[in-house]
């Protein structure tokens, strides 16, 4: 994603807060535009909330930079936390590195780092409504090594 102007920003935290409702309780914490400064918008999801116990917690907060009168997004971390833990998998963008961090409850000492790709808001929240649709474990099974 190269850039959004301030309405089509403004639409993607709608439609995400809306979708993601599909999962469970939605809280989003945004505070809008504050000239000369980042936009940090953290989306949480209670899973799958309704007064249910919670079984996951997934959290997607995104940094946006305004230059030029389009927001540019820097930065990103998509989570799944499985409840109770310590099973964690999700996808962060920092530091100009995309990785994967996962946490798998049956390799605790595992390092958590792992080589990722760019991944847009919406399919991560996909990926992991499929795994939490699929009932299994997180794993890190097939994921390579961020350091090897």
């Amino acid at each position: 994603m190269t850039g959004l102007p301030l309405q089509q920003l403004d639409q993607r935290i709608a439609t995400a807060e809306a979708a993601f409702r599909g999962l469970g309780r939605v809280q989003l914490v945004d505070p809008g535009t504050i000239l000369g400064s980042p936009r940090t918008v953290m989306i949480a999801v209670d899973h799958p909330g309704w007064g249910l116990p919670t079984s996951a917690l997934l959290q997607f907060v995104e940094r946006w930079l305004l230059s030029g009168g389009i927001w540019h997004l820097t930065r990103y971390a998509y989570d799944l936390r499985m409840q109770p833990g310590p099973g964690r998998f999700g996808f962060h963008w920092h530091d100009g590195l995309y990785h994967t961090h996962c946490v798998d409850p049956g390799e605790l000492d595992r390092d958590h780092h792992f080589q990722g790709a760019p991944i847009d808001l919406f399919a991560a929240y996909q990926q992991f409504g499929c795994l939490l649709a699929s009932g299994s474990p997180v794993t890190c099974q097939g994921l390579k090594p961020l350091r090897s």
